[in-house]
């Protein structure tokens, strides 16, 4: 550097510059290298946890297969309420569940919150399924048995206003035809003459005629029926 000074003092500040650069390029690189290495062995780790993860399940998976099998001593395919309590009244059967993390107070109560379809029946698909939701729970049995009486209750509401529609819907297509047959025979009725006057009997309430009280009737139940068709519109 001092002899490309003494010939020119920009000899020697380009020297200096390009000796900066080269050192920042080579600093580039050993960086680069390193930090991907980083990344492959992140990459690499990642993969490793996925594939522990999935070990993990499938030894699950087995073991409660395993478990549903045992239980199943009349080798139907399905586990009954009886067969589960059975089961569940050898040690063995709850120390392997606890080891799964599966926690068990209450027998029955654990059986209906795998019944999700309440057919006082499990299958082998259904049983695994929810034994692994409750196993990610920290308190699977309480939060699992609300979720299941919630949804009860749910389909509950539903089927009842399923029905209640469907009763209104009849009553008022019936409630539409005694009103046009009372239209109707409204309109036959001749426009002129004088009608027939009735004979009112002492202490007997006067009778309203038919068609006045159709037609109220009748109007009511449209109103109903505008109404309910505006509240499943807005649904």
């Amino acid at each position: 550097v001092s002899a490309l000074m003494q010939v020119h003092t920009c000899y020697g500040l380009v020297f200096i510059l390009f000796i900066a650069s080269m050192m920042l390029a080579a600093l580039n690189i050993i960086a680069g290298i390193f930090v991907n290495d980083a990344i492959e062995m992140a990459k690499q780790d990642r993969e490793v946890i996925m594939y522990l993860e999935a070990k993990k399940n499938q030894a699950v998976e087995k073991e409660l297969k395993d478990l549903f099998l045992a239980s199943d001593t009349d080798k139907s395919g399905t586990l009954t309420v009886e067969e589960f309590i059975q089961a569940f009244d050898v040690p063995e059967m709850q120390a392997r569940f606890r080891n799964l993390g599966v926690e068990i107070n209450d027998t029955k109560s654990l059986f209906e919150m795998l019944d999700i379809a309440v057919t006082d029946a499990l299958d082998i698909e259904e049983f695994v399924g929810m034994c692994k939701q409750a196993k990610t729970l920290t308190r699977p049995l309480d939060i699992q048995s609300f979720i299941q009486q919630t949804r009860r209750a749910e389909q509950g509401v539903k089927r009842g206003m399923t029905n209640i529609n469907d009763q209104l819907d009849k009553l008022a297509g019936k409630m539409d035809i005694i009103l046009n047959k009372s239209q109707s025979e409204k309109k036959q009725q001749p426009q002129g003459g004088a009608q027939p006057s009735r004979l009112q009997v002492p202490g007997r309430p006067r009778t309203v005629p038919h068609h006045h009280s159709m037609g109220s009737l009748g109007t009511a139940l449209l109103e109903r029926t505008s109404s309910l068709n505006f509240f499943k519109s807005s649904r």
